[in-house]
């Protein structure tokens, strides 16, 4: 019951969504998605979270934000704690790939149910497979999810072509953010000569430089 009135309660109402966590048995975890967006049109949401803030700590109440933009109120930076996500790692690339291999696989069973049937794709060679994982590097779990979606469905007779796709995918991705403009390589460090000090210290930065 208590939580009914609080889900009525937050309908459009940020301030009163924070207010609710009082209603809640005491050890709930509170979840909010995407506060953030909603700072500039309720100016007393960050005084709400103050305040609610002894009631969370005092009752193991905890309050947790999900946002893909870190923009806090400067007034709530000291009694927030970032929770950064890793990006996926290879071996979960490669995971991902293969959930959407089995659902294609599935919808062509099926298409044949129904007396469609639809050809096989193309083997993908562990090459093709590697690039395919490199060019997935760096991207969110959702954003390599549909660019290797976008992919496979449009080369599954073509695996040569897909790890290309992934990089136009994330190309796009880099560029919408305003910050940097991402190129192919066409040529590993090994091809150029000397800079060694140079050569180690890049590969140093992280697994997205080679």
């Amino acid at each position: 019951q208590s939580l009914d009135k609080a889900k009525h309660a937050c309908r459009g109402n940020p301030p009163g969504a924070v207010a609710s966590i009082g209603q809640f048995e005491a050890n709930t975890v509170c979840v909010f998605f995407d506060l953030h967006t909603w700072f500039p049109m309720h100016l007393d949401l960050t005084r709400v979270i103050r305040d609610t803030l002894d009631v969370a700590k005092g009752t193991n109440r905890p309050m947790l934000f999900c946002s893909p933009d870190f923009a806090l109120p400067s007034e709530l930076l000291k009694d927030v704690t970032v929770l950064a996500y890793d990006l996926p790692t290879v071996e979960q690339l490669r995971t991902v790939f293969a959930e959407l291999q089995r659902a294609s696989a599935l919808r062509r069973r099926k298409a044949r149910g129904r007396g469609v049937v639809l050809p096989d794709p193309a083997p993908i060679s562990d090459e093709a497979m590697a690039d395919i994982l490199d060019a997935a590097r760096g991207l969110t779990w959702n954003e390599a999810e549909n660019a290797m979606a976008l992919a496979l469905t449009r080369h599954e007779h073509q695996p040569a072509l897909m790890a290309p796709t992934i990089w136009r995918e994330k190309t796009q991705a880099v560029l919408k953010q305003g910050l940097l403009t991402l190129a192919q390589p066409t040529f590993t460090l090994e091809a150029v000569g000397g800079l060694n000090r140079f050569k180690l210290w890049t590969r140093g930065l992280g697994h997205l430089i080679h």
